[in-house]
């Protein structure tokens, strides 16, 4: 099994040349890489992971609807604090197997999502931090993917993304 660096390396250097973003989340930060033609031309660092939104924010296995307020605040805060996070005519591309695991789960068995899947899956997670039985969606929410999912909907919505493509 190939580890989520060399996951990342080999969407870096894909055969297509063409503007990349390729976002890492990690336990306690969420990290950009731009490349361009194949080439890194920049990371950014953000200190907002799965974890540290999990354990720092929500204090429920369902996370209440107070708790996701307030991890959506601190994501976007996160998010807006650098302009040059917002794309570019970029394509975002993921090498987490958590996060695929969760989209394929949840979404379907594919590896292009599109801003509207994501939504449509936060709204069902929303849903049911609200009080909606997880059995009415078929799914399973626990505070980590809860907390993935925030990052990845986030970052689609406040960066402008259409598409995440998860390798």
């Amino acid at each position: 099994m190939k580890t989520e660096g060399q996951q990342t390396d080999n969407i870096a250097n894909s055969e297509t040349k063409d503007k990349k973003r390729l976002m890492s989340i990690e336990p306690n930060e969420l990290s950009f890489t731009f490349c361009h033609n194949n080439v890194r031309v920049n990371q950014i660092v953000l200190p907002i992971g799965y974890n540290s939104i999990a354990v720092g924010y929500f204090k429920h296995t369902i996370p209440t609807v107070s708790e996701v307020d307030y991890a959506i605040n601190v994501i976007e805060d996160a998010l807006m604090s650098n302009k040059a996070l917002v794309n570019n005519s970029e394509q975002l591309y993921a090498s987490s197997a958590l996060l695929s695991g969760l989209l394929i789960a949840n979404v379907g068995a594919k590896n292009v999502f599109s801003r509207q899947e994501i939504e449509e899956l936060f709204t069902q997670y929303a849903n049911v931090s609200m009080g909606v039985p997880q059995l009415r969606y078929g799914i399973e929410v626990n505070s980590i993917d809860f907390a993935l999912l925030l990052l990845v909907r986030e970052t689609m919505h406040h960066l402008n993304f259409e598409l995440l493509q998860c390798s």
